[in-house]
C-alpha cells in the first residue's frame, strides 16, 4: 500500500515535471517565433533590395552589409530549429558580404536562392 507521504512525493514530482514542460514549451515557442521573424525579416529586406536594383546602377554596399547581418541573425536563431536552413542562412550572409564573388552556379549549388529559402521557411510555419 502507498503511504500518504509517498503519494505527496509522486504528486509534487508530477507537478514539477508539468511546470517544467509548460515553461520549456513556452520558451521553445518564443524561440521558434523569433527564428521565423528573423528569417522573414531577412527575406523581405532581400526582396525589397533586389526589386530596387533595376533603379540604380551600383551596389548599395551599406544595404548589402545590413542584409548580411539579417541573414546571420536568422541563421543563429534557426540553429536549434532547422540546422540545415540555419547553415544556409549563414552562407547567404557570406554571399551578401560580397555578392560579386559568387557565381550563379555557386548560389544554386549552395541552395541559397531566395526562392528556395523562402519555400523552406514557409514549411516551418
Amino acid at each position: 500500500m502507498i503511504s500518504f507521504s509517498d503519494l505527496k512525493l509522486i504528486f509534487d514530482g508530477t507537478l514539477t515535471m508539468v511546470k517544467f514542460m509548460k515553461d520549456n514549451n513556452n520558451q521553445n515557442t518564443e524561440e521558434y517565433d523569433a527564428a521565423l521573424l528573423a528569417i522573414y525579416a531577412a527575406t523581405t529586406e532581400t526582396k525589397n533590395y533586389i526589386s530596387s536594383i533595376g533603379k540604380r546602377k551600383k551596389h548599395a554596399k551599406e544595404k548589402e552589409r545590413k542584409l548580411s547581418e539579417l541573414w546571420n541573425k536568422a541563421g543563429v536563431r534557426l540553429r536549434n530549429i532547422d540546422n540545415d536552413l540555419a547553415q544556409r542562412c549563414i552562407i547567404k550572409a557570406d554571399y551578401w558580404a560580397n555578392p560579386d564573388e559568387w557565381t550563379m552556379a555557386e548560389i544554386k549549388d549552395s541552395k541559397i536562392t531566395l526562392s528556395e529559402i523562402i519555400k523552406e521557411a514557409r514549411e516551418l510555419i
